[in-house]
């Protein structure tokens, strides 16, 4: 079985066993499954991981990558780490004018403001900085390697995006997966994204804390309640300044990772394709005919020289076939319809 369909089966896994933890809720109405639930969301990717390894036998060592990240790296990726998370706000925000997202309320998120600090850092800042990076960063990304970089950071993205089940989220996770591609390919390490997801994940759950318990429920407010004309102007101006602020910064702090690490790992001038005549005897390999001085040519032909580039190897820029399956589709699609479900669901039942 190829990579990409192995990986895409994985997926599909993690998607359903996801779309069972979040509808029990709407099942089993009298029943207390706050724990349960908790239980499971903080664990079941951890649970599908160990599944995977179980079955196919691959080498965690060779899917995960744990290289060390030196201290410069890390500089960059707390940089742009910084500098990317009001841009993954302004995609959040703009999502949650059109698709509020039905699902705050009742997500484990939502009692970050409830309980201790290191509870809900353990909870929502550790355990996704582990095992979702485990699944999306390690064993799907592996499952793509064969791929050029924009089409695996692309495909990841998605399925990092989907992995959260509702629309107002898939969007702002897709942006933030197909950076932490990046990343990971440039370190060369999961610890990278891991520092990442981090720093994301901690960030939010300390400020809910530490400036006010009443953030939360203001994000829920705000994910569930309709904006006058005033107040949608009002943000789509304040996203606008925010924008034009933070994306020049993270461009440049971005492109001085990139090339940082181009030159460490000795890719800064990497060379160009050449194709080039070679004349190719297509006879017998023997000696030269009696009286001939050199094998006679018989004909000749393009061979291409070097790929010029890593984003693109191994493919030569040509985005390979098995990427974009049926069972892919499957996958767009079961998101899709659940996600569908779910919004017209808060909408009736609101």
């Amino acid at each position: 079985m190829s990579g990409p369909k192995r990986t895409n089966l994985f997926m599909l896994g993690l998607l359903i066993l996801g779309i069972v933890f979040q509808v029990s809720p709407l099942v089993f109405k009298g029943f207390d499954y706050r724990f349960v639930k908790g239980f499971t969301e903080v664990l079941y990717p951890g649970i599908v991981v160990l599944l995977f390894f179980l079955i196919t036998r691959e080498k965690p060592r060779e899917v995960f990558q744990f290289h060390r990240v030196d201290i410069r790296n890390i500089g960059y990726i707390v940089l742009m780490t910084l500098l990317i998370y009001p841009l993954i706000g302004i995609v959040s925000g703009l999502t949650q004018l059109v698709l509020p997202n039905p699902l705050l309320r009742t997500s484990i998120s939502s009692a970050i403001s409830r309980g201790p600090l290191w509870l809900a850092l353990l909870t929502i800042a550790v355990q996704p900085a582990v095992l979702e990076e485990l699944c999306f960063r390690g064993i799907i990304r592996h499952g793509y390697r064969n791929v050029p970089l924009r089409t695996q950071a692309l495909v990841v993205g998605v399925f990092f995006g989907i992995f959260h089940l509702n629309f107002s989220q898939v969007f702002y996770a897709a942006v933030l997966g197909i950076f932490m591609i990046y990343v990971f390919y440039y370190t060369r390490s999961i610890l990278s994204t891991m520092l990442v997801h981090l720093l994301i994940n901690g960030s939010s759950v300390t400020l809910s804390h530490v400036i006010s318990s009443r953030l939360v429920t203001q994000m829920q407010n705000t994910a569930t309640t309709p904006h006058s004309a005033g107040s949608v102007i009002a943000l789509l101006v304040t996203f606008v300044f925010q924008f034009c602020l933070y994306f020049p910064l993270y461009h440049l702090a971005f492109r001085s990772f990139v090339t940082y690490n181009k030159k460490r790992l000795g890719l800064l001038n990497p060379p160009q394709y050449a194709y080039y005549p070679v004349r190719i005897y297509q006879g017998p390999l023997t000696s030269p005919p009696f009286g001939a001085t050199s094998i006679p040519e018989r004909s000749s032909v393009l061979t291409p020289g070097v790929i010029t580039s890593i984003e693109e190897a191994p493919n030569q820029g040509q985005i390979d076939q098995r990427t974009f399956t049926p069972l892919f589709f499957v996958i767009v699609g079961v998101f899709v319809g659940f996600a569908t479900f779910i919004q017209v669901y808060s909408y009736l039942v609101r």
